[in-house]
């Protein structure tokens, strides 16, 4: 136990030295260097090397620590853009095993714009200066959650939309983590696939159901990732896409069909949950 402890702590060493590093080689690019692309060309290379560190993270975190079994992976199709995956949230680092689990090896090498783009909240994630600089690097849009402001959910749904036309998507559907029962799915995200499946786009939505992430990071220890836990099975499946069409087509009111629309994404990612 002693031995385990000390590894662990070193490990956590490793980690802190090797992420400042990187930050202390961004402040020199950004003092150093003034040629905008060789400034462009470092950056990439370092988000570059920043992916492959947290892709070695989730194998020592769900390979080697925990367990992981991805299931359907062969519903994910091999596209760059358009595709939106959806999911159930359980814990604070849901989204590593699942952007780690729908690519491979090969892709990390060589297809890091498959990597999708995730969504994390600014309250969590962008309040500490270290931390958004990181997350800024990684493929990330900005929320901000129950604001109850329509223009910021307007804005919202307009970056998402924007950044499908060029890239991947994953968004927690409740709009915040899962407690005891999946939650009903969040409008904002309904006006996303409204929005795209109207103008003609051709978006793919991908369901996701996630379980076990809440016994290796429980809610009560909140962003406390020293606290991490082993010994446990975390499950993935990956559903086939949703059709909406006969939602989009009938001529219904623009709420009715949003309204339709939560309940078919909710629907499928509880039909992947009863796989489990």
């Amino acid at each position: 136990m002693q031995q385990k402890q000390y590894g662990d702590n070193f490990l956590h060493c490793l980690t802190y030295l090797f992420l400042i590093s990187i930050l202390k080689i961004e402040i020199f690019i950004n003092i150093k260097i003034k040629n905008m692309k060789t400034t462009f060309f470092l950056k990439s290379i370092l988000t570059y090397i920043l992916f492959w560190f947290f892709y070695f993270l989730y194998i020592y975190l769900f390979k080697i620590r925990n367990q992981i079994e991805i299931i359907g992976k062969e519903n994910l199709p091999k596209r760059a853009n358009g595709i939106l995956s959806l999911s159930n949230h359980q814990s604070f680092i849901d989204s590593l095993p699942i952007r780690a689990a729908m690519i491979n090896f090969w892709d990390m090498f060589f297809h890091q714009s498959l990597i999708t783009f995730d969504a994390p909240d600014s309250v969590n994630f962008y309040t500490n200066k270290i931390g958004a600089f990181f997350i800024r690097h990684l493929r990330n849009i900005s929320v901000k959650r129950n604001t109850g402001d329509r223009k910021v959910k307007n804005e919202f749904v307009d970056q998402c939309c924007k950044t499908l036309e060029k890239n991947n998507l994953h968004l927690f559907f409740e709009g915040g983590r899962t407690i005891d029962e999946i939650r009903p799915c969040v409008s904002g995200v309904a006006e996303i696939i409204l929005n795209l499946l109207e103008e003609k786009f051709n978006l793919i939505i991908i369901p996701i159901f996630i379980n076990g992430m809440q016994n290796i990071m429980p809610r009560e220890i909140g962003q406390k990732y020293f606290k991490i836990s082993c010994g446990h099975k975390v499950k993935i499946i990956i559903g086939k896409p949703i059709d909406f069409s006969e939602i989009i087509e009938k001529d219904f009111s623009r709420e009715k069909k949003i309204n339709l629309i939560k309940k078919r994404v909710r629907g499928f990612v509880l039909a992947l949950k009863h796989l489990s």
